[in-house]
């Protein structure tokens, strides 16, 4: 039983951390229940496109970090429906030459 009290007090401190996160960037969060994805669509979608490159069954530890950089860039280089058929790092972009 004692095994589990580290276990639960990281999971606090992490959520301590997180609503501090939160509370210094101005953005709040909804965590989704356990096994309902239908409440992450867009991590389901972005779980999708990933997978095209790295199976499920893919040992992360044996991929190289330029693989994985590769992966992102090709990823982040598709136009997507929603910010306009502009790509991820277009819709960035775009929102940084905005603010500043």
């Amino acid at each position: 039983m004692s095994t589990h009290i580290p276990d639960r007090i990281a999971c606090l401190f992490s959520l301590v951390a997180f609503r501090a996160l939160e509370d210094g960037i101005g953005a709040r969060s909804w965590f989704c229940d356990p096994s309902a994805p239908w409440q992450k669509g867009a991590v389901e979608n972005a779980n999708k496109r990933i997978r095209r490159f790295l199976p499920s069954n893919t040992d992360l530890s044996q991929i190289s970090q330029a693989t994985l950089n590769q992966v992102a860039r090709i990823l982040n280089d598709q136009p997507r429906k929603c910010p306009g058929y502009r790509t991820p790092a277009e819709a960035f972009i775009a929102y940084l030459q905005e603010e500043a």
